[in-house]
Protein backbone atom coordinates (compact mmCIF):
# COMPACT_ATOMS: atom_id res chain seq x y z
CA UNK A 1 0.00 0.00 0.00
CA UNK A 2 1.18 3.22 -0.74
CA UNK A 3 0.48 6.64 -2.04
CA UNK A 4 3.52 7.64 -4.96
CA UNK A 5 0.67 8.48 -7.86
CA UNK A 6 -1.10 11.47 -5.07
CA UNK A 7 2.23 12.25 -3.73
CA UNK A 8 3.86 12.89 -6.90
CA UNK A 9 1.03 14.67 -8.59
CA UNK A 10 0.60 17.02 -5.62
CA UNK A 11 5.00 17.67 -5.89
CA UNK A 12 4.55 17.81 -9.43
CA UNK A 13 1.52 20.92 -8.84
CA UNK A 14 3.14 22.80 -5.84
CA UNK A 15 6.43 22.62 -8.06
CA UNK A 16 5.08 24.50 -10.58
CA UNK A 17 3.28 26.88 -8.77
CA UNK A 18 6.66 27.91 -6.94
CA UNK A 19 8.08 27.86 -10.58
CA UNK A 20 5.55 30.08 -11.77
CA UNK A 21 5.43 32.22 -8.89
CA UNK A 22 9.02 32.66 -8.94
CA UNK A 23 8.55 33.96 -12.53
CA UNK A 24 6.18 36.40 -11.90
CA UNK A 25 8.20 37.94 -9.20
CA UNK A 26 11.37 37.98 -11.91
CA UNK A 27 9.13 39.32 -14.70
CA UNK A 28 7.82 42.18 -11.82
CA UNK A 29 11.85 43.34 -11.49
CA UNK A 30 12.46 43.28 -14.76
CA UNK A 31 9.69 44.61 -17.09
CA UNK A 32 8.82 48.22 -16.72
CA UNK A 33 5.02 47.96 -17.84
CA UNK A 34 4.53 44.94 -14.57
CA UNK A 35 6.61 47.27 -12.26
CA UNK A 36 4.02 50.20 -12.36
CA UNK A 37 1.90 47.41 -10.85
CA UNK A 38 0.81 48.11 -7.38
CA UNK A 39 2.75 46.36 -5.09
CA UNK A 40 3.39 43.51 -7.72
CA UNK A 41 6.84 42.33 -6.26
CA UNK A 42 5.80 42.02 -3.19
CA UNK A 43 2.64 40.37 -3.31
CA UNK A 44 4.28 37.86 -5.89
CA UNK A 45 7.19 37.38 -3.44
CA UNK A 46 4.66 36.82 -0.23
CA UNK A 47 2.75 34.17 -2.23
CA UNK A 48 6.17 32.44 -3.03
CA UNK A 49 7.29 32.65 0.10
CA UNK A 50 3.62 31.23 1.93
CA UNK A 51 3.68 28.39 -0.74
CA UNK A 52 7.22 27.33 -0.27
CA UNK A 53 6.69 27.19 3.72
CA UNK A 54 3.66 25.58 2.84
CA UNK A 55 4.95 22.78 0.20
CA UNK A 56 7.39 22.20 3.18
CA UNK A 57 5.69 22.17 6.05
CA UNK A 58 2.63 21.00 5.32
CA UNK A 59 3.29 17.52 5.60
CA UNK A 60 3.43 16.03 1.99
CA UNK A 61 5.10 12.55 2.57
CA UNK A 62 5.37 9.44 0.40
CA UNK A 63 4.06 6.56 2.37
CA UNK A 64 4.49 3.15 1.94
CA UNK A 65 3.43 0.43 3.98
CA UNK A 66 4.38 -3.59 3.28
CA UNK A 67 3.24 -6.36 5.38
CA UNK A 68 6.14 -9.16 5.53
CA UNK A 69 5.69 -12.03 7.63
CA UNK A 70 5.14 -11.21 11.11
CA UNK A 71 6.07 -7.74 10.77
CA UNK A 72 4.91 -3.95 9.29
CA UNK A 73 7.32 -2.29 7.63
CA UNK A 74 6.64 1.46 7.52
CA UNK A 75 8.50 3.44 4.95
CA UNK A 76 8.23 7.43 4.18
CA UNK A 77 9.89 10.81 3.48
CA UNK A 78 9.16 14.56 2.58
CA UNK A 79 7.85 15.59 -1.11
CA UNK A 80 9.64 18.78 -0.97
CA UNK A 81 12.16 18.07 -3.50
CA UNK A 82 15.05 19.39 -1.32
CA UNK A 83 16.60 17.96 2.01
CA UNK A 84 14.69 14.59 1.97
CA UNK A 85 15.16 11.96 4.27
CA UNK A 86 14.16 8.44 3.96
CA UNK A 87 12.69 7.11 7.40
CA UNK A 88 11.48 3.63 8.09
CA UNK A 89 10.00 1.59 11.09
CA UNK A 90 9.68 -2.13 11.40
CA UNK A 91 6.77 -2.89 13.83
CA UNK A 92 5.96 -6.34 14.60
CA UNK A 93 2.05 -6.83 13.77
CA UNK A 94 1.35 -8.72 17.49
CA UNK A 95 2.90 -5.60 19.11
CA UNK A 96 0.37 -3.21 17.05
CA UNK A 97 -2.38 -2.07 18.94
CA UNK A 98 -3.83 0.78 17.86
CA UNK A 99 -3.59 3.75 15.84
CA UNK A 100 -4.88 7.47 15.80
CA UNK A 101 -5.16 10.33 13.04
CA UNK A 102 -4.64 14.25 13.93
CA UNK A 103 -4.67 17.15 12.29
CA UNK A 104 -6.44 18.98 9.18
CA UNK A 105 -6.95 17.47 5.75
CA UNK A 106 -5.04 20.03 4.20
CA UNK A 107 -2.14 20.75 6.46
CA UNK A 108 -0.22 18.20 8.90
CA UNK A 109 -2.28 15.70 8.61
CA UNK A 110 -0.43 12.73 10.99
CA UNK A 111 -1.09 8.93 11.55
CA UNK A 112 0.33 8.09 14.97
CA UNK A 113 1.09 4.32 15.61
CA UNK A 114 1.21 2.44 19.06
CA UNK A 115 2.67 -0.42 20.22
CA UNK A 116 2.61 -2.83 23.18
CA UNK A 117 6.15 -2.92 25.10
CA UNK A 118 6.44 -4.10 28.26
CA UNK A 119 3.21 -3.97 29.78
CA UNK A 120 3.11 0.08 28.77
CA UNK A 121 1.71 1.52 25.04
CA UNK A 122 4.24 3.84 23.44
CA UNK A 123 3.77 5.48 19.87
CA UNK A 124 5.90 5.86 17.19
CA UNK A 125 6.58 9.64 16.04
CA UNK A 126 4.15 10.56 13.64
CA UNK A 127 3.46 10.01 10.07
CA UNK A 128 2.30 12.68 7.82
CA UNK A 129 -0.32 11.14 5.27
CA UNK A 130 -1.55 14.74 3.83
CA UNK A 131 -0.20 13.38 0.28
CA UNK A 132 -2.90 10.54 0.26
CA UNK A 133 -6.20 11.01 -1.35
CA UNK A 134 -9.13 9.63 0.17
CA UNK A 135 -8.89 6.49 -1.63
CA UNK A 136 -5.33 6.07 -0.16
CA UNK A 137 -6.81 6.77 3.33
CA UNK A 138 -9.39 4.27 2.85
CA UNK A 139 -7.34 1.43 1.95
CA UNK A 140 -5.07 2.34 5.04
CA UNK A 141 -7.29 2.44 6.91
CA UNK A 142 -8.60 -1.37 5.48
CA UNK A 143 -4.81 -2.34 6.16
CA UNK A 144 -4.18 -1.02 9.62
CA UNK A 145 -8.14 -2.52 10.81
CA UNK A 146 -7.06 -5.48 9.12
CA UNK A 147 -3.73 -5.85 11.78
CA UNK A 148 -5.48 -4.05 14.64
CA UNK A 149 -8.54 -6.06 15.31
Amino acid sequence: MNNRKTAGKIQLVLTLVIIGLLALWICSITMQSLASIENLQSISMLLLIVVVLYFLLGGFYYVELEHEDDVINVKFYNSFPFSREFKMYRIPVSALISYEITGNAFFQQKLVLFQMTSNQASKYPPIYITAMSAKDKAKLFAFLNELVK
